[in-house]
């Protein structure tokens, strides 16, 4: 590891705090990274061995990655004095690929969740200076259905070389500071594109390089640039005098005895953070929901004026009450002395690249978010009588109202960060008090949905503009299928988290948790029950909890 810069490296800027957040969470192990996997299809891959699939797909690879690289400059940058009181951003003039990208095989839907665990507990060197905060594994399999479906042995899989669609799935893991979830788009929209843009050449190099593969990754030099503004070059943060007492006083000037005494707990997980022994392991479980059924939920959404946003927080939070909770809770009994909890907490990070004016470019990798929190009392959960019969959409439209009125103060809490001042040990300080405080088991909320939305990729705008003039599809392109979107557990964050990303009508969903947190069976229940509901709310048009 190498902590000191070389002469040929410069300076990129400081960090901001925002940024700056993310390495003291990586540094006291309470949160790893962001990952996105695309998955392709190229019917030229079903004529290759097996054995000499990844000496085809380096060259391609190289090439490709060479290229994005020196198009997105957060992909050939490192951090300097991360310990000091203004650690830096810093260029990467040559980059390893053999270190960063990687291929696994794969044969069914437990094998991909396992990369995706092994990605999220394996935690980048933020100290080393010469190490880029991004890494690439390539997964391959060879199926007639899509990545959940495999239906052949391992032999197979090593063997068969015809009569089958061939997929790999191309998965990005980066370090939280140098981009946020919506970052990942950037980065598989300028893949896809220069994939696309490329296809006749790959297609010869598909044939010609089976001939004498190319069998390991290159290194190669990187051009300095500067990255993406940081979000305060678009907004204004800083808060007007009497919105910044609101907000530093349940902060700063509420001692924390009085705060558990007055402020209502919330739901937050099996155990404290405070006494998880095995450390941040996190798990995954990857659900898709069925293209009818996303459907159906966008028309009853707009139909009870709300958002599919809004639909997926509410049945998270009727998963969470029927069984995550620790018993079932007894409408208002003073008696339940084993559950003292009263709320369902639920966080939602919301993008401000919109909000800004000019929005800020589609194209920028950074980090433009905050986040939303809205509480559900257990009381407005228990409603019955004919209340309860359109509970679910009051409290969707409800969670969505809240949010809409959060918007403009949610950038406030970025400013905040800058109240701590520079100094590296009060910013660890703060960090670990989180993890301390009784409410909630140490941990911000019960539940988090972050929703990427839709992914309009720019090799699918491109197609359309090629059909617009020849009315005819490109041949031969890497056809994208699907992208899922993960994020690591968080120790001081929601107890369980859901991330979702939409491509066309596939809405994949990653829900991620800390091992030890809460137990495995019931997440597997709650998992379960989340995509019935939103099976139920499709056909049914609604559901009781």
């Amino acid at each position: 590891m190498s902590t000191e810069l070389d002469p040929s490296q410069r300076i990129i800027r400081p960090l901001t705090p925002l940024e700056r957040f993310y390495t003291i969470r990586q540094s006291l192990d309470y949160y790893h990274n962001i990952l996105s996997m695309v998955t392709y299809n190229h019917p030229l891959l079903a004529s290759i061995p097996s054995s000499a699939l990844i000496e085809t797909l380096t060259p391609i690879l190289t090439e490709t990655i060479t290229h994005l690289i020196n198009s997105l400059p957060s992909l050939s940058i490192a951090i300097t004095d991360i310990k000091s009181d203004e650690p830096k951003f810093v260029h990467v003039p040559e980059i390893n690929l053999n270190q960063i990208i990687r291929f696994v095989w794969c044969q069914e839907k437990q094998d991909v969740e396992q990369v995706f665990e092994d990605e999220h507990d394996l935690v980048f060197d933020q100290e080393d200076t010469r190490k880029v905060l991004w890494r690439c594994v390539v997964l391959l399999w060879r199926s007639n259905g899509e990545m959940e479906n495999f239906s052949n042995s391992a032999s197979e899989i090593q063997t068969s070389t015809t009569d089958q669609s061939s997929q790999i799935g191309i998965l990005f893991c980066y370090h939280h500071s140098i981009g946020d979830g919506q970052s990942s788009f950037v980065f598989h929209s300028e893949l896809s594109s220069l994939l696309n843009t490329n296809f006749s050449n790959f297609s010869i190099k598909l044939q010609s390089k089976s001939q004498s593969p190319q069998k390991t990754l290159s290194k190669i030099n990187t051009n300095f640039q500067q990255i993406a503004p940081p979000l305060e070059h678009f907004i204004n943060l800083r808060p007007p005098f009497l919105k910044l007492i609101r907000l530093i006083t349940p902060l700063f000037l509420i001692p924390e005895p009085i705060k558990n005494v007055f402020l209502p707990d919330y739901w937050g997980g099996d155990i404290h953070a405070m006494d998880v022994k095995k450390g941040l392991k996190t798990k995954v479980i990857i659900i898709k929901v069925e293209e009818e059924v996303l459907n159906e939920i966008y028309e009853k959404a707009k139909q009870n004026e709300t958002t599919v946003h809004a639909v997926m927080n509410t049945a998270m939070v009727f998963g969470i009450y029927k069984h995550l909770l620790p018993k079932k809770v007894e409408d208002n009994s003073k008696s339940n002395v084993s559950n003292k909890k009263k709320m369902i907490r639920t966080s939602s990070p919301i993008s401000f690249r919109k909000q800004s004016s000019p929005p800020i470019p589609v194209t920028n990798m950074g980090n433009y978010i905050s986040e939303v929190v809205v509480d559900i009392p257990f009381t407005k959960i228990q409603t019955k009588g004919k209340k309860a019969d359109n509970l679910f959409w009051n409290m969707a439209r409800d969670w969505k109202k809240q949010c809409l009125q959060q918007v403009e103060g949610t950038k406030y809490k970025i400013w905040f960060l800058k109240l701590l001042g520079k100094k590296f040990g009060k910013w660890e300080k703060w960090v670990k008090e989180r993890k301390h405080e009784k409410r909630g088991m140490g941990r911000d909320a019960s539940g988090q949905i972050s929703n990427l939305g839709r992914w309009i990729p720019r090799s699918d705008e491109e197609s359309k503009k090629d059909i617009d003039k020849n009315s005819q599809m490109r041949e031969d392109n890497w056809k994208i299928m699907d992208i899922i979107f993960s994020q690591s557990a968080n120790v001081i964050g929601g107890a369980i988290q859901i991330n979702a990303a939409t491509y066309k009508d596939t809405l994949s969903l990653a829900l991620t948790y800390q091992e030890g947190a809460i137990d495995s069976s019931k997440v597997e229940l709650f998992s379960n029950a989340f995509l019935d509901a939103l099976r139920e709310i499709a056909q049914k048009g609604n559901i009781n909890i």
